[in-house]
């Protein structure tokens, strides 16, 4: 039997208190100023699967969980100390099943100075339901954040309500650097950030999806991207208000291949074009001076047409040579071994010693090699073999003593070869365009046109530099920087 064993309690707003507690939903109790239960209703015990023999004149703190009690105690405290009611709060009550409920203590009354009248409520199921709909918001987040296209939610004021991690790393920003802000934080370019407004116009005032199939995007850290975009509205079904719903696709990487096939297409063609031009020249000069050879009685004019057929196919073989150079180079992997300067100087001036006017230039070389230096041999030698080549081909016919000086330092990280030369030089028009291929300064330059472009690319497989500093009828000096690919039990100190 439920009754108030308190003596002489005061009515509260005219009820008596045995009556409203056993005839209340809401969870009803009585505790001292010590906190001790000393009564509670039916609904107290049915609620939270208690039993009214085992809490009365025992703590309340004791039904609290942990987690909760300090809470809990702290506005039990305020209530005592400071008014007559207190801030309702919300914490959880262990029943005899070792499960606990819920429960929102919405009311507080001080009962003869020395008592509290309590009110709660049981509000478990609205808590599981928040905790529910928690869980799916927090999968929805994860299903998104899976996603690696960006995805983002506006509303119709264009700030971002939702976004996912690729949408946040489109910007370079962390997710929650986007929420609350607009476009005009991250999009520097103010014709993106035009057509981004317009288009978010579009979709509110015409509830209608729009396209953008390619939208360019720079960000604040200069970074570019394209993308294809896509926005349709998403009405509230409370307020009617309209937001915008957006899938973007980066679409980057597939211009920038797109953009790379084609160029590889165009230089493609265009090598085709070059090299059967390049290769049928030499071919036809050699059949017209053979033609000339048969029918030709005088003996020194057959030795000219002779030399000069000879001629041709030096040239061809020199641009069969480059052919292979330029194939090996983008095909093959770098090799690395121990690299011997003077013997691939050397070998570089046999190689090239019967090439017309070898024999008038000077080859001179001084090598600093106390450290060794691994690299790839094959493409060293494209290297040596072109730039001697070069000197002999392009010396000035009009100074007395043409040279090219090669200078070999190399040290542990890397080896510095400068080959200087006293020749016909570079025009300043031109030094930005020697490394092109099938580049020629004049059509009365030699080769094939790919000799510096091979240098280049062969450079560039070995993450080196060049540098070029040249005159007119002054000469050439060319700077190369190579790494040092030096294995591990070199590097002792």
């Amino acid at each position: 039997m439920y009754h108030l064993t308190i003596p002489k309690l005061m009515e509260f707003s005219s009820i008596n208190f045995g009556d409203f507690f056993a005839g209340s939903n809401d969870l009803m109790c009585i505790i001292d100023f010590e906190g001790n239960i000393k009564t509670a209703n039916p609904a107290f015990d049915t609620i939270l699967s208690l039993n009214t023999e085992n809490y009365i004149d025992t703590p309340l703190l004791d039904l609290v969980h942990p987690l909760d009690k300090e809470n809990t105690e702290e506005h039990i405290t305020k209530v005592i100390n400071n008014s007559k009611r207190g801030h309702s709060f919300e914490n959880r009550i262990l029943t005899i099943q070792q499960d606990f409920k819920w429960i929102c203590w919405s009311s507080f009354c001080i009962l003869q100075e020395q008592y509290v009248f309590c009110i709660a409520h049981d509000i478990t199921v609205n808590k599981l339901n928040e905790h529910k709909v928690a869980q799916t918001n927090h999968r929805v987040h994860q299903i998104i954040n899976l996603v690696p296209h960006p995805i983002f939610l506006k509303d119709a004021k264009g700030e971002y309500l939702l976004v996912n991690e690729a949408q946040a790393r489109l910007f370079s920003a962390l997710p929650e650097e986007l929420i609350g802000k607009d476009d005009s934080y991250f999009i520097v370019n103010a014709e993106e950030h035009k057509i981004v407004l317009e288009s978010d116009l579009d979709v509110i005032a015409n509830l209608k999806s729009v396209d953008l199939l390619s939208q360019n995007i720079t960000n604040v850290a200069g970074i570019r991207k394209i993308l294809h975009t896509t926005k349709i509205p998403l009405v509230d079904s409370v307020d009617g208000s309209v937001g915008i719903l957006g899938v973007s696709i980066d679409l980057t990487e597939i211009r920038t291949a797109e953009d790379e096939l084609k160029k590889a297409n165009d230089e493609l063609d265009n090598f085709v074009h070059k090299t059967s031009h390049d290769l049928k020249a030499p071919l036809k000069s050699i059949i017209g001076l053979l033609d000339l050879l048969i029918f030709e009685g005088d003996l020194s004019l057959k030795n000219n047409y002779a030399e000069r057929a000879k001629r041709s196919v030096r040239t061809l073989d020199g641009f069969i040579s480059d052919l292979t150079n330029l194939s090996r180079n983008s095909r093959s992997e770098v090799e690395k071994a121990k690299i011997d300067f003077h013997k691939m100087v050397s070998y570089c001036k046999d190689s090239l010693m019967f090439m017309d006017n070898a024999f008038k230039i000077n080859i001179q070389f001084e090598i600093f090699d106390e450290e060794p230096f691994y690299s790839d041999e094959a493409r060293i030698k494209i290297l040596f073999m072109n730039f001697i080549s070069n000197a002999i081909k392009y010396q000035n016919e009009n100074i007395v003593n043409p040279y090219l000086k090669i200078k070999i330092n190399v040290s542990k990280t890397q080896s510095r070869i400068i080959f200087r030369d006293n020749g016909i030089g570079i025009s300043d028009d031109y030094q930005a365009k020697i490394y092109e291929m099938f580049f020629r300064a004049s059509d009365a330059s030699f080769g094939s046109g790919l000799g510096l472009y091979i240098v280049k690319q062969t450079i560039e497989k070995l993450n080196g530099q060049i540098k070029l500093d040249s005159k007119v009828n002054e000469g050439s000096t060319f700077t190369i920087t190579i790494p040092n690919a030096l294995p591990e039990y070199c590097q002792i100190d």
